[in-house]
């Protein structure tokens, strides 16, 4: 009892003021994740009397939902609110900052323009570029005398091409040829484009074990060297699918402001994601906060758990 007590008192108390799809996720996450630091106390979705409810509630910290940003009642009564130190946070940046994902769907262009500055990131990526190719270059030779082996293994369980290359769209949308080792039977698409399934009957019994391990992926080391991708950043996605997934899903273009990646945030988050509408919106939100909050450091942390993933797969 005591240590319940102890531990909300050093809790960072928070209000809501809004709703939303996403304020309701928002206020689950924390609620079921105390680890964060925050004790939500209420959601205000009348605004009439905000001040007096504050001053009533005596919250740590506001947040104030998209669409209640503009309204000029909030924005005075929080202003005079300012000298009791009440930190107040913008809706999308707190929810990305707790979620690691930018919510594409309450957020307009003018987001974007004051958050995704390029311009700082320029010596970064060519730090970046140095380190891809030199990864590139000592996994290449460590794993290059396993190919035959793999190629075998492919072809014991069905005839082709051991190799499969597929167009995928890169950095600013230019065309590119990924090279992969073939995971399905020759022919798998014969009918057209298809998202891959789960539990595709498509997969050859081999293709499951090179997909479960990442070892389908080595043959994309010869992309990196190339520089039509990285090691980090949001995974190609493939021309057919692009066009619908724009139409579909606010602001799906701006993955493309860089460079696509073997892995990325949005594989570590969601390594097991069924390919609908519903998981590419999701994955680019978790692709949009990589692109934005990109550094060395949030590079390290997606491989080691990328890594791990693999790890676990391999210990089931």
């Amino acid at each position: 009892m005591f240590n319940e007590i102890a531990k909300s008192s050093l809790m960072k108390k928070i209000i809501i003021i809004g709703e939303g799809k996403e304020v309701d996720e928002l206020i689950e996450i924390i609620k079921q994740n105390p680890q964060l630091g925050y004790l939500f106390l209420k959601q205000i979705k009348q605004v009439k009397k905000i001040k007096k409810e504050i001053l009533k509630l005596k919250p740590d910290v506001i947040i104030v939902a998209q669409n209640e940003k503009n309204n000029e009642n909030i924005t005075d009564s929080l202003y005079q609110l300012l000298p009791l130190g009440i930190s107040v946070f913008n809706f999308p940046n707190f929810y990305s900052q707790i979620t690691k994902k930018i919510p594409v769907s309450i957020i307009g262009k003018a987001w974007f323009l004051e958050n995704l500055i390029e311009s700082e990131k320029g010596v970064y990526e060519k730090i970046k570029r140095f380190y891809d190719i030199a990864l590139a270059l000592i996994i290449g030779i460590i794993t290059l005398p396993f190919y035959p082996i793999i190629i075998l293994l492919i072809l014991s369980t069905s005839k082709g091409n051991p190799f499969y290359i597929q167009i995928r769209v890169g950095k600013q949308e230019k065309i590119f040829k990924l090279i992969k080792f073939r995971t399905m039977v020759q022919d798998a698409e014969k009918e057209g484009a298809q998202w891959t399934k789960k539990n595709d009957p498509r997969i050859t019994k081999i293709g499951s074990f090179l997909r479960k391990t990442r070892i389908d992926e080595l043959p994309q080391i010869f992309n990196v060297l190339k520089g039509d991708l990285s090691f980090i950043g949001p995974r190609p996605e493939r021309p057919e699918f692009i066009e619908k997934l724009k139409q579909e899903i606010p602001h799906y273009q701006l993955r493309h402001i860089v460079k696509p990646g073997l892995t990325g945030l949005a594989q570590i988050k969601q390594p097991f994601g069924t390919a609908s509408i519903k998981d590419s919106t999701e994955k680019l939100q978790y692709d949009l906060y990589y692109i934005k909050n990109r550094s060395f450091a949030l590079d390290f942390d997606i491989l080691a758990k990328t890594i791990m993933i693999i790890l676990k797969r391999q210990g089931r």
